[in-house]
C-alpha cells in the first residue's frame, strides 16, 4: 500500500474535482439530448417542409376544433375527461406501446413513474382509466392545463417550497385515502429528467399504507427529445413539429411494504424496479437541489466530502470495509464508462465512481 500524505491526498482531491467537471453526472440527469437527423440536406428540408407546413396546422386545427368543445364538456361531464387525454395525445402524435395490465383495484392505491415531460400524466391516464395526480404547481399555459385537469378530477398541484401549500396537499390526500375507489399518480422523483438517469424517489409517497403500482416510462430517443424545459410554449411547439412521440410503458403488478420494510428501503425498491424495466441510470441525486441549489447545499457536499475523506485517513481501510446498507439499493459500481471505473483516485483502492457513490452516501446520511 502507497503511504499517504497531505500533498498527494490534495492531488487526490483535486483530480476529484476535475473529474467531477468533465463527467457532472447530476447536470447531465437533466440535459436534452440530441437527436441524429438526416445528413443530406434534400432530405432536411423535405422533412422541415412537412412537419412545419403539414402536420403543424393539422395538429393546431385538432386543438383548436376538437379538443376545445371536449375540454369544455370534460369540465360538466366528468366521463368525457378520457377522451380529452386521448385527443391530446393524438393531436401530439403520441404512439403508446403498452406492456402488461394496467389495473384498477377495490381499494385506495397508487400508482408510481419515472418522471421525464408533462406527457407522463397524459401518457398514464388516457389508458383505461384517468389518475387523480399529484404535482407541482406551475404559472401560464402548463398551470392553465393543471387547473383543467384538477376541475375535472379533482387533481392536486402545490408548491412543493411552501410548507403551508405542502400541508394543504398532504391533507388533501389523505382524504382521498379514505375514499375505496381513490386511483392516484404520483412522481416521487418531484423533477423531470432527461429519461436516461433516475433520482430519488422520495418516501413520502411510499407512506401511505396502500397498495403501490409501479408503472416505467420509456421514451424512444430516435425522433424527438421529451425533456421538458417548463417554458410551456416551445415545448409546446416544438412536440406539435415532431414526426411523432414512441413510448413503452410497463405495469407492473401491484405491491405493499413488506414485514420488517421501511419506507425509504420501500421506495428505493420500486425504484430499482422501474429503472431496470425503463433502462435508466439508478442514480443517488436529489431533484430538489435543482431548485434550491444554495449556500446550504454547496456547504453539504464539502462536509460530506471531509467526512469521507476523513474516513479513509483516519482509519486506513479498504473499500470492502466502508460497504453499508445503502449498498442493497444501488450498485457499487454502475458506470458505462469503462475507463472511469478502471481509473483510480490516490485512495488506493477507490475508482471515481466507488468515491463519489460514498460521498453521495455521506449527503444523504445529512439529509435524512
Amino acid at each position: 500500500m502507497v503511504k499517504r500524505n497531505l500533498l498527494k491526498d490534495s492531488i487526490g482531491i483535486s483530480s476529484m474535482g476535475i473529474q467531477a467537471m468533465l463527467d457532472d453526472e447530476y447536470r447531465r440527469t437533466y440535459r436534452p439530448y440530441k437527436i441524429k437527423t438526416a445528413s443530406n440536406i434534400v432530405l432536411k428540408c423535405l422533412s422541415v417542409i412537412v412537419r412545419f407546413l403539414i402536420l403543424f396546422p393539422f395538429r393546431l386545427l385538432i386543438f383548436l376544433f376538437i379538443l376545445g368543445p371536449i375540454m369544455l364538456i370534460s369540465l360538466i361531464y366528468k366521463p368525457f375527461f378520457i377522451y380529452a387525454l386521448k385527443v391530446i395525445n393524438f393531436g401530439l402524435g403520441l404512439f403508446i406501446v403498452h406492456v402488461g395490465e394496467k389495473k384498477r383495484l377495490d381499494q385506495s392505491h397508487v400508482y408510481v413513474a419515472n418522471h421525464t415531460s408533462f406527457l407522463d400524466y397524459l401518457i398514464i391516464s388516457s389508458h383505461k382509466f384517468p389518475q387523480t395526480a399529484i404535482g407541482q404547481s406551475y404559472n401560464g399555459i402548463y398551470g392553465a392545463f393543471s387547473n383543467f385537469i384538477s376541475k375535472s378530477n379533482n387533481s392536486v398541484f402545490f408548491e412543493r417550497t411552501d410548507k403551508k401549500d405542502k400541508d394543504l396537499a398532504v391533507g388533501l390526500i389523505k382524504q382521498y385515502m379514505t375514499d375505496d375507489k381513490s386511483s392516484l399518480l404520483i412522481f416521487p422523483e418531484g423533477k423531470c429528467n432527461n429519461n436516461k438517469y433516475s433520482t430519488l424517489f422520495f418516501k413520502g409517497s411510499f407512506g401511505f399504507n396502500i397498495p403501490v403500482i409501479p408503472v416505467a416510462i420509456k421514451f424512444k430517443k430516435n425522433l424527438v427529445s421529451p425533456v421538458w424545459s417548463k417554458n410551456m410554449f416551445p415545448e409546446l411547439l416544438y412536440l406539435l413539429t415532431r414526426w411523432r412521440i414512441d413510448v413503452i410503458v410497463t405495469w407492473f403488478d401491484p405491491t405493499k411494504l413488506e414485514e420488517n420494510e421501511t419506507t425509504t428501503e420501500f421506495s428505493h425498491r420500486i425504484k430499482t424496479l422501474i429503472s431496470n424495466e425503463a433502462e435508466l441510470k439508478n442514480t443517488l441525486w436529489n431533484g430538489f437541489i435543482h431548485f434550491d441549489e444554495s449556500e446550504k447545499q454547496r456547504t453539504e457536499l464539502k462536509d460530506s466530502f471531509i467526512h469521507f475523506y476523513s474516513k479513509i485517513r483516519n482509519s486506513n481501510f479498504e473499500f470492502d470495509q466502508c460497504k453499508d446498507y445503502l449498498d442493497f439499493y444501488y450498485p457499487v459500481v454502475n458506470l458505462k464508462n469503462q475507463n472511469l471505473k478502471k481509473s483510480k483516485i490516490y485512495f488506493d483502492r477507490f475508482s471515481y465512481e466507488d468515491a463519489f457513490l460514498e460521498v453521495n452516501k455521506e449527503l444523504l446520511r445529512k439529509k435524512f
